[in-house]
C-alpha cells in the first residue's frame, strides 16, 4: 500500500510553477514601428498590434507594449500574462475571459493602459495596484465595465475619465473574493473646478 505523501506533491506544484516562471518569454509591441509579420521576440522585430502578440504568447509571458493607439484591438485574456506598458497605450476592449487568469501591469512611471470602448470582467483578475513598477488602469471617457464579481475583479485601483457627455451614472467593485463589494454611484457631475 502507498502511503499518501502530500510534502511530495507540493514539491511538484513548486517546481511546475518555478519552471514555467523561468521559460517566460518577451514579446514586443509598438503601433508605430510594429508589423505583424514579424515574431515580436525583440524590439526591433516588434509586432504592430496587442491582439497579434496575444496569439504569439504562451501562459506567463510579458507583453512589453510601447505607447500608442491599439484602439482598434479587442483583447480576450485567456491566460496568465503581464503588460509591461511604457507610456500611455490605448485599446478598445479588455476582455477577462478564463477564470484563474491574472493580467498583471507594470511598467515605466508614466505606464498606463486607457480602455476606450469597454472592459469585460467575465472571469479572471487584473492586478493594477499604481505604485511602483505598475502601470495605471483608466476608463476613458465612455468607456463602460461590465460584469464584476467575485470570480472577476480588479486588485489594486483604477481611474475613470468623467466628462460631460457620459452617463451620470457608473458601477465598479472593490475587494477580493472575499470580500467582493460593488459600488454605484449615480447621478455624478463633472466639477469645472479642477486644481
Amino acid at each position: 500500500m502507498t502511503k499518501y505523501n502530500p510534502f511530495g506533491r507540493l514539491v511538484l506544484l513548486c517546481f511546475l510553477l518555478i519552471s514555467s516562471t523561468l521559460n517566460a518569454a518577451d514579446f514586443y509591441v509598438n503601433a508605430t514601428s510594429g508589423d505583424n509579420t514579424n515574431n515580436g521576440s525583440t524590439a526591433l522585430l516588434a509586432v504592430k498590434t496587442i491582439e497579434h502578440a496575444l496569439t504569439l504568447v504562451s501562459s506567463n509571458d510579458v507583453i512589453i507594449i510601447e505607447g500608442g493607439d491599439y484602439s482598434g484591438d479587442s483583447l480576450g485574456i485567456n491566460k496568465t500574462l503581464s503588460f509591461k506598458i511604457n507610456g500611455t497605450a490605448k485599446v478598445g476592449v479588455l476582455r477577462m475571459i478564463k477564470s484563474s487568469v491574472l493580467l498583471t501591469l507594470t511598467g515605466n512611471p508614466s505606464g498606463q493602459l486607457d480602455i476606450a470602448g469597454k472592459l469585460y470582467l467575465d472571469s479572471g483578475y487584473i492586478l493594477a495596484k499604481n505604485s511602483g513598477t505598475a502601470a495605471k488602469l483608466r476608463l476613458l471617457d465612455g468607456a463602460k465595465q461590465i460584469n464584476g464579481s467575485k470570480h472577476s475583479f480588479i486588485v489594486g485601483g483604477y481611474s475613470f475619465q468623467f466628462v460631460a457627455n457620459t452617463s451620470t451614472n457608473f458601477t465598479w467593485h472593490i475587494g477580493n473574493a472575499k470580500d467582493y463589494r460593488p459600488i454605484y454611484l449615480a447621478g455624478m457631475t463633472r466639477s469645472r473646478n479642477w486644481c
